[in-house]
């Protein structure tokens, strides 16, 4: 299991009394749930009560005894007190500074997102555009200001070296003290210390975990000033905001939950769990009948099991397990679902508009939840790792020999408009529609193709969201392998509809009614024979009375070669006049015969693509931006001018390399 990630580093609970409200009756498991807990069974562990998922523990003492008697810890220890004692020399965070959107720090020369770090001076007072950038930085300063208390919080338990208590406690003190002063953000919810709601509700998170573990050493009174002047305020402002159902409201909900459980407050409890934005309302809706969360990334199923780790931690400390656990084993679905998905490198494809090309097994991610989701995996990297998690609640769990995952399989994923065609040694994985519009991208029938290991086409994600690649390219039909209209790919969102799906004979058919508001597209996935076969049809409404330029286009991670002369002869380069194409570089332009046939050299394989397109069309050959930043690799755009079209690519083996 190549690229090993760092584990996600998580809030941890301290061992206080369970809270004075009463927790709810004692769940009882739906058939549903149990049906959810008997999943992906390989790399579950199942714990005494029979169940796949575990409640945290925290043992202080322990921890005590570990970073004094063990050299290895201790080590660890002091590493961790450095790097604070020299956060903490000087003041980090000024009520002078107005923090913006930590996406905004994007290098206004490539486009690609600054990486922010603790060494990183401020930012020139100019305006302009780069007070965006300035406001950014001070977000990640911000944010990183406040992982530190949760820091100084966790070394003072570990230590009793109250200077660390009064350290995190100052910083709450300097928080409360200038919230209502800050004004009121309202692009992204609602928001006064950060520029987004987001960003507050992650925060709160922290902050209840730094109060948590310091409140034996600071006077109630103070405290109580947190909850007014910090907490409660934040918590108004979340709840006033509705975002619908997406992962954001979800960070809100268990922001408003954990404030309520360190505050004794059963009523904000319950609305957090069982309120109309509440967490079961949003996991109800947000989860699919296929284990993936509906925004339509990958990434988001990590995500979303982020957010809920740490109420997860929590409500088991707080004696609230019951309730909680129907949610963990539907939590704990979502790690593993996506390996369903794999390619035979491992990698996981990448639709909507995630920032990362993710592994099928994120070994940070299975790491960081194994205290109440565990996993083979999650279990025996947790023993190999130090961290704060594993310091207060050791993975000591026995582990059983990891069997071979399950084979990756033709299958349709109808709840969240996925499919995969597997036949060894091809697997196409395509998205042919989206189930809500946050974080989808106009990317409806696109698809990635691989032979065996060989990436042949790769869905690049996105850079930035603060980028103007992003806006104008990545999340664009000009990104994808899909049909065009006058330049333009899918307008909005839709689910799309499946005509036909055989897993035996590894074809799917599906229609696009929706495509945009003047175009349907049926499009149809083959592979037979050795061969991948995609046929795509575009029709203009019957209103649309004049006719259009209608392309399809297919991106390779391959080099194009063909032989002079072999596709027709060169015409001037007539792209349409969208923005899209303005960052396509090197462009030739043909017209070809209808039928042309272009060698995909690619690291390990070359494959002949063979097209067939309108009497007329023309052929574009260009070098396109691809990600990391700023990376490139080659399109191939057919463009035909009509009131409907019809294009057709097999790609086939040439050889392999020996």
């Amino acid at each position: 299991m190549a690229n090993r990630q760092a584990a996600i580093l998580l809030s941890v609970a301290c061992g206080l009394a369970c809270m004075a409200c009463q927790p709810l009756t004692a769940a009882v498991l739906s058939d549903d749930v149990l049906k959810a807990a008997s999943r992906y069974p390989a790399l579950k562990m199942i714990q005494p009560d029979g169940l796949p998922v575990r409640l945290a523990q925290e043992n202080w003492d322990k921890a005590r005894n570990s970073v004094v008697v063990n050299p290895e810890w201790k080590t660890w220890l002091e590493s961790r007190r450095k790097n604070l004692d020299q956060w903490m020399a000087r003041p980090r965070d000024h009520a002078e500074w107005v923090a913006g959107w930590g996406f905004d720090l994007i290098d206004p020369v490539t486009g690609a997102l600054v990486k922010w770090n603790v060494d990183m001076p401020e930012p020139g007072n100019i305006g302009g555009q780069p007070e965006k950038f300035r406001q950014a930085w001070y977000s990640w300063n911000r944010s990183y200001n406040i992982g530190q208390i949760v820091e100084a919080a966790r070394i003072y338990k570990v230590t009793g070296n109250r200077s660390y208590a009064e350290w995190a406690a100052s910083q709450l003190d300097f928080y409360s003290s200038n919230y209502s002063k800050w004004s009121l953000r309202t692009w992204n919810g609602k928001a006064r210390m950060m520029g987004q709601s987001l960003d507050e509700a992650t925060s709160i998170i922290s902050m209840i975990e730094a109060t948590r573990l310091i409140s034996d050493a600071v006077d109630k009174q103070r405290v109580g000033q947190w909850h007014q002047k910090l907490f409660m305020p934040v918590v108004a402002n979340l709840r006033e905001v509705d975002l619908g159902v997406n992962n954001i409201a979800l960070w809100h909900a268990i922001a408003v939950a954990l404030v309520g459980y360190q505050f004794n407050n059963s009523a904000l409890v319950i609305e957090a769990f069982d309120g109309p934005k509440g967490i079961r309302t949003l996991l109800d809706k947000g989860l699919t009948a296929d284990d993936i969360w509906y925004e339509g990334t990958f990434a988001y199923n990590a995500y979303v099991v982020t957010a809920l780790t740490p109420l997860f931690i929590q409500g088991s400390l707080y004696g609230d397990a019951e309730r909680l656990k129907p949610l963990m084993i539907k939590a704990q679905n979502l790690i593993l679902a996506p390996m369903q998905f794999r390619f035979d490198d491992g990698n996981l494809p990448t639709p909507g508009d995630a920032m990362a090309h993710l592994r099928a097994i994120d070994l940070g991610l299975h790491a960081s939840v194994y205290r109440v989701l565990p996993t083979r995996i999650g279990v025996i990297e947790a023993q190999r790792v130090k961290s704060w998690d594993t310091l207060v609640d050791p993975a000591e769990m026995p582990t059983s020999k990891i069997e071979p995952l399950s084979a990756v399989v033709s299958a349709n994923f109808e709840a969240i408009r996925m499919a995969v065609l597997k036949s060894e040694p091809w697997q196409i994985f395509v998205h042919y529609g989206q189930v809500t519009q946050f974080h989808a991208q106009a990317e409806a029938t696109s698809y990635e193709l691989y032979v065996g290991m060989e990436p042949v086409s790769k869905d690049q994600g996105t850079v930035a969201y603060g980028s103007d690649l992003h806006a104008n390219y990545f999340r664009r039909g000009i990104a994808h392998n899909v049909p065009l209209v006058n330049g333009e790919g899918q307008v909005g969102w839709a689910p799309g509809e499946v005509i036909r799906f055989d897993a035996s004979a590894n074809l799917l058919s599906v229609a696009q009614p929706g495509y945009r508001p003047d175009a349907t597209v049926v499009r149809t996935y083959e592979i037979k024979d050795n061969v991948f076969d995609d046929r795509v049809s575009i029709g203009l409404l019957p209103s649309i009375s004049e006719p259009q330029r209608l392309g399809m286009l297919f991106n390779t991670e391959c080099k194009i070669e063909f032989s002079p002369g072999s596709l027709g002869a060169t015409t001037k380069v007539d792209l349409p006049a969208t923005k899209g194409f303005g960052y396509w570089k090197d462009i030739s332009a043909f017209l070809p015969a209808k039928e042309w046939t272009v060698v995909l050299n690619c690291h390990e394989n070359k494959f002949a693509l063979k097209a067939i397109g309108p009497l007329g069309h023309t052929l574009y050959v260009a070098s396109v931006p691809a990600t990391p930043i700023p990376a490139r690799r080659q399109a191939i755009y057919l463009e035909t001018k009509g009131h409907d079209a019809f294009f057709e690519f097999k790609i086939e083996p040439i050889y392999a390399a020996q």
